[in-house]
């Protein structure tokens, strides 16, 4: 699971995700205890958008795609 976070270049600059992460955290509800697990979350969901494509073809780096489609939901 580790390997996966060191092989994704990121779309989002450390500075925008910290401030959007800092916000996500003043959010009751909202689970953010794993740092990376959210940057990897929000990295998908800007591949998404970015790129149009289905849910069930998101690159696998991203992690399983229906469990990013699911986190989604919530």
């Amino acid at each position: 699971k580790n390997e996966i976070y060191t092989t994704i270049n990121y779309n989002i600059s450390n500075q925008i995700f910290q401030r959007i992460y800092e916000f996500l955290q003043t959010i009751p509800g909202i689970h953010v205890k794993d740092e990376a697990g959210i940057r990897i979350f929000l990295e998908a969901i800007f591949y998404l958008c970015r790129t149009g494509c289905q849910v069930r073809i998101l690159p696998k780096k991203y992690g399983n795609c229906f469990a990013v489609y699911q986190k989604f939901l919530r």
